[in-house]
């Protein structure tokens, strides 16, 4: 992941408008391949 996508990821995560389970749904059919590990750190 580039920086750019991390800083994409980050203000995702961060846009009070979602719920975190939202994001999370977002961000798992966006990357297939994150881990849950990998996805409980970001929530």
């Amino acid at each position: 992941m580039d920086k750019n996508e991390t800083q994409k990821t980050e203000s995702t995560l961060t846009a009070p408008t979602e719920s975190p389970l939202m994001i999370a749904a977002e961000l798992v059919k966006a990357n297939g391949n994150m881990d849950v590990g990998k996805l409980k750190e970001l929530l």
